[in-house]
């Protein structure tokens, strides 16, 4: 009896620890900021330090990844649910697009500015074209494409990548 039950309990912790294992990929996003700031950084461009915060959202339409600045570190939300099926190149696009939006003072202390919403297409161009410097525009195109749900913007986001 006792052999069998200790059994079962191994069995059962075995299986819920490889299923631990499973949902720490998301340590990849770790892994490519890492890459990503050395690259810009092999730029001389100063970065603060950056902090990737992970997330799980409930709501359908929630976005990917944000981005904050706190006065000394740089917050980086990634959504794990949306990008739980990304490539490691499409993942460092949607990071370069994040530090992009702080490059290019997008940002202000209190959070995202008005970006955030769908309806200022110029910030999101421009940060995907700092990340296609860093990323890649093939990750970027193949990211916008698979991440961004409303149709005005991804269409307004692939014709400005397109023309690079």
């Amino acid at each position: 009896m006792t052999l069998s039950l200790n059994t079962g309990l191994n069995a059962f912790f075995m299986y819920n620890l490889s299923r631990v294992y499973t949902i720490n990929e998301d340590f990849k996003a770790d892994i490519a900021s890492i890459a990503l700031e050395k690259r810009i950084e092999a730029d001389n461009i100063k970065l603060p330090p950056i902090k990737i915060v992970k997330f799980i959202s409930a709501y359908a339409y929630a976005k990917p990844s944000q981005v904050v600045f706190t006065g000394s570190t740089l917050l980086i939300f990634v959504n794990l649910g949306a990008i739980k099926d990304l490539a490691k190149s499409e993942l460092e696009a949607v990071i370069a697009h994040e530090i992009g939006h702080y490059l290019l003072g997008h940002l202000d202390y209190f959070g995202p500015n008005s970006y955030a919403g769908a309806s200022d297409f110029d910030k999101e161009i421009q940060a995907d074209a700092f990340a296609t410097v860093y990323a890649g525009k093939s990750a970027v195109l193949s990211a916008v494409t698979k991440l961004v749900w409303d149709s005005d913007e991804k269409d307004a986001r692939l014709k400005a990548l397109e023309k690079k």
